[in-house]
């Protein structure tokens, strides 16, 4: 079965306002990393969180599984990929540079004793330009990325279960922040570069986004 819905067609007139008043919502403040995530079914989800909450911009770091890139099948995940701004990276030191260069704090969810719990977080604690990485299932996020971070953070629970799966989990999180931090806005000229993007995805003409063809695929057994 699907895992996201196809953008129906709008009238023009109706088109465009819809992708201003996204457009009005998104943010480039929060930038979400996936860090050597390995199922499909977690990423495919966490992407389309990160777009119906807003949250423009979505790196993923490949796990060493992964071989290659192609092209992200729209019969997989019907469309909500086209929305989003996505690189990937083979290694988290080449997600870490590039992340340097935007002039991003990062923050890294960990278990350690020494991260902070969500609940502590203030307004004024979240930077300016933030990247969240979002380690993978089995083990979180690499040490490359924990000695890198800026801040460790954890989502606390409170019931006998000790762990959520990974794309609730993102969601909570990327939810708790935008819900302790709401501003949101783009910049002039990136909404003019998103205005012309979602408006030929819309109408079906837009291009296909770059990604490894194992996260949309998945080879007979």
């Amino acid at each position: 079965g699907s895992v996201c819905s196809t953008p129906r067609k709008l009238e023009s007139t109706d088109q465009s306002k819809q992708i201003e008043e996204i457009l009005s919502s998104r943010t480039d403040r929060i930038l979400l990393v996936l860090d050597r995530c390995y199922d499909v079914h977690n990423i495919q989800a966490v992407l389309r969180t990160a777009e119906c909450l807003g949250i423009q911009n979505v790196w993923i770091v490949l796990p060493v599984e992964f071989k290659g890139k192609g092209k992200v099948g729209k019969n997989i995940t019907l469309g909500n990929h086209v929305f989003l701004s996505l690189r990937v990276f083979t290694t988290s030191s080449e997600c870490l540079e590039a992340l340097k260069e935007e002039g991003r704090a990062v923050w890294a969810t960990s278990l350690d004793l020494a991260s902070a719990s969500l609940d502590t977080v203030t307004a004024a604690d979240i930077p300016e330009k933030l990247a969240l990485i979002i380690g993978r299932e089995a083990d979180g996020c690499s040490p490359t990325m924990l000695a890198a971070a800026d801040k460790l953070v954890y989502l606390p629970l409170h019931g006998f279960t000790e762990s959520l799966n990974l794309s609730v989990a993102a969601a909570m999180i990327c939810q708790q922040l935008l819900h302790i931090s709401p501003e949101r806005g783009l910049s002039e000229d990136r909404k003019a570069e998103l205005r012309v993007q979602w408006k030929k995805s819309l109408e079906g003409c837009g291009e296909e986004s770059i990604l490894p063809q194992e996260l949309f695929y998945k080879e007979d057994q």
